[in-house]
C-alpha cells in the first residue's frame, strides 16, 4: 500500500468519525430538549393539579359560607326585631 493510499484511508477515517461524533453529540441535545420538555409538561401538571386545588378550596368555602348565611340573616333580622329596627311586618321565627 502506498502513502497516498493510507493518507485516503485517514481521510475516510476522519469523515466517518466526524459524521459518528456529531450523530453522537445531537443524541445528547435530543436527549437534554427531552429531559427539558419532561420537566416542562411535570411542571404544568403539578400547576393544573394545583389550580383544582384552589378552585375546589373556593367552591368548599363558598358552599361553607352560602350554608351559613341563611343563619347569619335570620340572626340578624332578630337582633333588629328585638331592638326595634327592623319594619314592623318582620317577626323574628324560631330557627
Amino acid at each position: 500500500m502506498t502513502g497516498a493510499a493510507w493518507i485516503q484511508i485517514l481521510v475516510d477515517f476522519r469523515s466517518i468519525l466526524r459524521v459518528l461524533l456529531g450523530n453522537v453529540w445531537f443524541f445528547f441535545e435530543v436527549l437534554d430538549k427531552d429531559r427539558e420538555l419532561g420537566e416542562a409538561h411535570a411542571e404544568i401538571k403539578a400547576l393544573r393539579l394545583s389550580e383544582r386545588a384552589r378552585e375546589k378550596a373556593v367552591e368548599e368555602v363558598t358552599s361553607e359560607r352560602s350554608s351559613c348565611l341563611p343563619l347569619f340573616e335570620w340572626s340578624f333580622h332578630c337582633i333588629m326585631d328585638w331592638s326595634g329596627v327592623v319594619a314592623p311586618d318582620f317577626k323574628c321565627k324560631t330557627w
